[in-house]
């Protein structure tokens, strides 16, 4: 997708936020992204591992930010057990924006409606981690929590609780 100058603002005009499951025939795309960006695993069990969100209402869930008939990004909520030391919880994961599309807003969109449907399903905390993007997250209204080592780099564990993030965007 070739994007002008100037397309940042168009894109986010028209840009509507669906669950994976509403747009099944992204997944191919989106699992591909994944891959591109975080290859500690094989496409063919990132694939499988989205396809459990096509499952149910509930965690997992993928939201695909759409531009017209064009995915750009997507974020996925998730369960984990217990990662970096804290207990089964839910986390913000596989945030991806097209590259063309970065810093134009399509992200915090993506955020947005990750935490929207998050507090939706009863979530209070929401946790994620990143391992270069702690500004951009603290930008959001995210706090960091610490440092830890995850797929053998450092990474940040961040919290955002959701009466936070609802209070926020209703004064601003």
């Amino acid at each position: 997708m070739a994007v002008g100058e100037g397309a940042g603002s168009s894109v986010l005009a028209s840009l509507r936020l669906l669950d994976l499951r509403c747009c099944r025939e992204r997944l191919a795309t989106i699992a591909s992204w994944h891959q591109l960006e975080w290859q500690q695993q094989d496409l063919s069990e990132r694939t499988r591992q989205l396809t459990t969100h096509l499952e149910t209402e509930a965690i997992p869930t993928t939201l695909v930010a759409l531009s017209g008939d064009c995915a750009v990004g997507s974020v996925s909520l998730v369960r984990y057990q217990r990662l970096g030391g804290y207990p089964a919880s839910v986390w913000l994961a596989n945030m991806y924006v097209v590259p063309e599309l970065r810093l134009k807003g399509v992200g915090s969109r993506l955020v947005a409606g990750a935490e929207a449907e998050a507090a939706r399903q009863g979530v209070e905390k929401l946790f994620l981690y990143t391992h270069d993007q702690e500004n951009y997250y603290k930008k959001l209204g995210w706090h960091s929590l610490r440092q830890h080592r995850l797929a053998g780099r450092p990474a940040t564990i961040m919290t955002r609780t959701l009466d936070e993030a609802r209070n926020q965007k209703a004064c601003g």
